[in-house]
């Protein structure tokens, strides 16, 4: 799927106006056809709950909490501070701790 909304929806366009498309009823009976088989794995059926902002918002969190966890792994992530000037390497992150070195 095209993360992208702007991306998404200049494609959209281009649809809407090859296919002549009016409204969300003319959207959907084109994705029940045969010619959305080559957007299929592009573009999702449902483009305002795909990209309502509460969706949005969920998979930008979920994404940006594995690439939290992959630079953890990485040793890449330091916590340091006043106290521990050298700083303490996180070992492993869960939803409501932190283990740290």
């Amino acid at each position: 799927m095209i993360q992208d909304f702007q991306l998404a929806k200049t494609l959209y366009r281009a649809i809407a106006k090859k296919y002549n498309h009016k409204n969300e009823n003319d959207w959907l009976k084109f994705t029940e056809s045969k010619d959305f088989e080559q957007f299929k794995n592009i573009l999702p059926k449902k483009p305002w709950i795909y990209y309502s902002k509460k969706n949005v918002l969920k998979r930008r969190k979920r994404m940006d909490k594995t690439k939290f966890n992959q630079k953890v792994q990485e040793g890449k992530i330091i916590i340091g501070g006043l106290g521990n000037p050298q700083g303490v390497r996180i070992t492993k992150v869960t939803k409501n701790k932190v283990w740290y070195q």
